[in-house]
């Protein structure tokens, strides 16, 4: 499961340019959007 979760990340570094940095990044604002998502949703 560990190597399947870098082979994609290593995946997703080539297709995208990014480096480990630019990916920390995706994915922290990737968080935020689905947490302001969910908020959103159970506020309503």
């Amino acid at each position: 499961m560990i190597r399947k979760n870098k082979d994609m990340l290593n995946w997703m570094m080539r297709t995208f340019g990014l480096d480990t940095y630019g990916l920390t990044w995706a994915q922290f604002f990737k968080g935020v959007g689905l947490g302001a998502l969910a908020m959103w949703l159970l506020l309503r």
